[in-house]
C-alpha cells in the first residue's frame, strides 16, 4: 500500500502514514491510527503520574495513604500489602459484556471498581515517599528511581548514593543538581556528563576532573572555562571565584552549598529544560564558513563548503526558536574530530 496523508481527529493537522505503517498495521490486524503520532504519545501519557502524590483512603481500610491517583479520578487505591495479600481477589469483579454499550465505556468502568496498587514500589526500604521505583533505601521523593540509597528529591535516579536534586543519573554518588549524569563523583549543577568527579558548572564533560565552568571537555584536569591551569593555579583561582559569587545567608553543612531558593518541583522543571523533546524540527546548518552565521563561534578549520554558507538540511530536536548553533553532522564532525 503506498503511502497517505491524513487528518489528525484531534490537531487537525495532517500528518503522512507509510507504507511501511500500513504493512505492520496490516500484520498485527489493527486498524490504521487517527491521530498522528504526537497526539497518539499525549494520549498514552495521559495515563502516566510520574512523580505526583495525593494523600486518599485506603479503599479496604479507609486509612489515609498515598498514592499516584487523586481522590477525584474515582480509583480504588490499597496499600502494598493489601495489594499481595489474600485481601484481594479481583475475578470477584468480573461482569457480562453488555452489547448495549460501547467497548470503552465498560473497560472504563471496570478499571474504576478494581483496586489498585497506588505507587507501583517494590522492595523498599524507608521511603515511603517514593513511586515508580524498586529497591530504595532510606530516600525522599524520590521517583522511576531503582538501587538507590539516602538520596532525595530525585527523578530517574539509579544505582547512585548520596544524591539530592538530580535527574536521569546512573552510578553516581553524592551529586546535587546534575542532569544526565553517568558514572560521577562529587560533582554540583553538572549537565550530560560522565565518569568524572569533582566538577562545577560543567557541562558535556567525559572523563574530566577538578573542572569549574567547563564545557564538551575530554579527559581534562585543572580546567576554568575550558583554560588550562596547573592545579595550585586552579584551587587558588577556584577560591577567589567561590568569594565573588552571591552570597547566602545558609550552606549546607555537608557539602558547603548554597540552600535552594526554588521548591523541588521547580527545580525539576529547570533541570528537565535541558532534555530534549519528542519532536524533530527541519533546520538548516547555521555553518557560513569562517564562523556561524551568529558570528559567535568561530570554525576551527576550514570545512568541505569553503567560506560560502553551508546550508544542509536535516531534523534535529532543537526547534528554530532555540538559542543552540547547530550544524550538520559533517559540520559537526570536522569541529569536534
Amino acid at each position: 500500500m503506498n503511502s497517505e496523508t491524513r487528518n489528525c481527529q484531534n490537531c487537525k493537522q495532517d500528518f503522512t502514514i507509510d507504507s511501511e505503517d500500513f504493512n505492520f498495521y496490516e500484520k498485527i490486524k489493527v486498524p490504521p491510527p487517527t491521530f498522528c503520532s504526537l497526539c497518539r504519545l499525549e494520549r498514552r501519557a495521559v495515563y502516566r503520574n510520574e512523580r505526583k502524590l495525593f494523600k486518599v483512603k485506603d479503599f479496604l481500610t479507609g486509612k489515609d495513604i498515598f498514592s499516584l491517583y487523586p481522590a477525584e479520578g474515582g480509583k480504588k487505591s490499597v496499600t502494598q500489602e493489601e495489594w499481595f495479600s489474600d485481601a484481594l481477589d479481583n475475578i470477584e469483579y468480573g461482569r457480562n459484556y453488555d452489547f448495549s454499550k460501547s467497548f470503552s465505556e465498560q473497560l472504563f468502568e471496570l478499571d474504576k471498581e478494581v483496586p489498585i496498587f497506588p505507587l507501583r514500589v517494590e522492595f523498599m526500604v524507608n521511603s515511603p515517599y517514593c513511586a515508580n521505583a524498586t529497591a530504595l533505601k532510606n530516600c525522599y521523593l524520590c521517583f522511576n528511581s531503582n538501587n538507590a540509597e539516602n538520596c532525595m528529591y530525585g527523578n530517574a535516579t539509579d544505582f547512585s548514593k548520596d544524591c539530592v536534586d538530580n535527574s536521569h543519573i546512573n552510578h553516581c554518588e553524592r551529586c546535587y543538581e546534575c542532569f544526565w549524569m553517568e558514572n560521577c563523583y562529587q560533582c554540583y549543577f553538572i549537565i550530560m556528563s560522565a565518569d568524572s568527579h569533582n566538577l562545577w558548572f560543567c557541562r558535556d564533560c567525559m572523563g574530566c576532573n577538578d573542572c569549574f565552568g567547563c564545557v564538551n571537555l575530554r579527559k581534562s584536569s585543572y580546567c576554568i572555562f575550558n583554560k588550562q591551569y596547573t592545579k595550585n593555579e586552579y584551587f587558588k583561582i577556584v577560591e577567589r571565584i567561590k568569594l565573588y559569587m552571591d552570597e547566602m545567608p545558609f550552606v549546607d553543612k555537608k557539602e558547603n552549598i548554597l540552600l535552594p531558593i526554588l521548591c523541588h518541583d521547580c527545580r525539576f522543571e529547570r533541570r528537565i529544560k535541558d532534555r530534549l523533546k519528542m519532536q524533530l524540527y527541519e533546520r538548516t546548518c547555521m555553518c557560513a564558513g569562517k564562523m556561524d552565521k551568529t558570528g559567535i563561534y568561530k570554525n576551527t578549520i576550514k570545512h568541505f563548503h569553503g567560506d560560502e554558507l553551508c546550508g544542509e538540511k536535516f531534523k534535529i530536536g532543537y526547534n528554530p526558536d532555540s538559542k543552540e548553533i547547530v550544524y550538520c553532522e559533517k559540520c559537526y564532525q570536522q569541529e569536534v574530530y
